[in-house]
């Protein structure tokens, strides 16, 4: 019997990749779990990043599926994760990069001691800000300003909101590559919260608009490409796009040229594979001007989609990669 896809895929969530002890969303399960005679327990891989492959941007699908299904147990199971994420900030004050169940929270994937990759803070950051729109919670609002308060701070002169940051002593490790761009977004959409936040993201996107390069970055070693959180130069189809006249969200057109040519929600579309020309649903900016995505193949060592609609189901348990929720 046919079931909509995101009811199968929360499903796929709840069932195969929730786990209440803690409270995570574990990023990788096994497919075949029967092999290891444990109920794939052992095969199952017991981490959870804060934003990118797993956390809180699938939470919040997961919440707004439950929310708008009347499904209490996904509810339950989302607010669980981010309540669980949102209690344990870095000393720094932003999130922690991954969570491991041997040794609890930890640093990003990079070779840089103790860093944080910008990019999987920030989307960690802008789905709990509209998680707390769809439910809010004092413990994930003080987590919404304590991120972007931090990072503000932390900004340089040009615009650039550093790609790697010190887990315990917040300096920037690196300001190379353009991981900051998806501060731009979270930065954007709490803009009533502060005064601060709007000339912030304008000059970020002035900054990594003024830094855009065509083709195709190096390729790591072993012929993959780098993965999605890493801090690598701004790409063509990596956000850098025209902001919609008149939205809210996207008010960065106001800022000038440099600025409105980055549309918010872009900077999340990263290493998808996709039809020869997609088009974006109606509730985004690009969707409401038209516009289409070429295809870009995506890289073998990173199996993600876009977080900005997530979506894939599956009524089995899901591959290594994950089920990912759509919101809407």
């Amino acid at each position: 019997m046919w079931r909509p896809p995101p009811t199968l895929t929360a499903e796929g969530l709840l069932t195969w990749h929730y786990d209440p002890d803690p409270g995570v969303l574990l990023e990788t399960v096994g497919f075949d779990r029967e092999v290891s005679g444990r109920d794939g327990l052992t095969v199952d891989r017991q981490a959870m990043h804060v934003g990118w492959v797993s956390g809180i941007p699938w939470a919040y699908a997961l919440l707004a599926h439950g929310l708008r299904t009347g499904r209490t147990d996904e509810v339950d199971a989302a607010r669980r994760v981010i309540d669980f994420i949102t209690a344990s900030l870095s000393p720094s004050g932003t999130f922690w990069g991954v969570w491991y169940r041997d040794h609890g929270w930890t640093q990003s994937w990079t070779e840089l001691k103790r860093g944080l990759h910008s990019r999987t803070l920030a989307e960690a950051t802008l789905f709990l800000l509209r998680a707390q729109a769809l439910d809010g919670h004092d413990q994930w609002e003080h987590a919404i300003r304590s991120n972007l308060d931090v990072v503000v701070g932390r900004q340089r002169a040009d615009g650039n909101l550093g790609s790697v940051h010190h887990a315990e002593t917040g300096e920037v490790l690196s300001w190379s590559g353009a991981s900051g761009l998806t501060w731009i977004a979270a930065l954007v959409e709490a803009a009533d919260r502060d005064q601060r936040y709007l000339p912030a993201a304008a000059a970020a996107g002035r900054h990594y608009g003024a830094v855009r390069r065509p083709g195709i970055p190096a390729r790591r070693p072993g012929g993959c490409r780098p993965r999605a959180d890493l801090g690598r130069r701004v790409r063509r189809r990596d956000g850098l796009r025209g902001a919609a006249p008149g939205d809210r969200r996207h008010a960065l057109a106001r800022h000038g040229e440099a600025g409105g040519r980055l549309d918010a929600d872009l900077p999340l579309h990263v290493r998808r594979r996709v039809p020869r020309r997609t088009r974006f649903s109606a509730p985004t900016a690009s969707g409401r001007a038209g516009r289409t995505m070429p295809h870009r193949r995506t890289s073998t060592c990173t199996p993600t989609v876009s977080s900005a609609r997530p979506s894939c189901a599956s009524s089995r348990p899901p591959s290594t990669t994950r089920s990912l929720c759509r919101a809407g």
